[in-house]
């Protein structure tokens, strides 16, 4: 073998020793990264909160625009009241949003949850 060119069996000894470097350094990163809310079992009931009311507020927001735009969709100029809201009509539709699961489990069930003309 050349003087200087290094063997097989150096290569991938180097070879693995970096790989278990890169892997130990991985670990140790995504420990000191990972919020204790992943690591700790007690804090994963707060994480569950958060993200349930994360889910239940924007499907509310979701519900309640498509109510809007479905109760105005009889009105003579729909576009008009999209850009400028109703107050009463959307007032009562977002006191009625507050029970979306259940209205739109219900929407599913009766087929008015996905349009059929599309």
């Amino acid at each position: 073998m050349a003087q200087g060119v290094p063997s097989d069996m150096d290569l991938i000894g180097r070879l693995k020793v970096r790989q278990l470097w890169q892997v130990q350094t991985f670990v140790r990163c995504r420990q000191a990264t990972t919020p204790d809310s992943e690591r700790r079992p007690k804090a994963l009931g707060r994480v569950l909160n958060t993200r349930t009311l994360f889910l239940y507020i924007t499907g509310w927001i979701g519900w309640v625009g498509r109510s809007y735009l479905i109760a105005i969709s009889d009105e003579k100029k729909p576009a008009m009241k999209e850009i400028i809201i109703d107050g009463p009509v959307a007032s009562r539709l977002i006191f009625c949003g507050f029970i979306w699961p259940v209205a739109a489990y219900r929407a599913l069930l009766n087929g008015d949850l996905i349009a059929k003309d599309v």
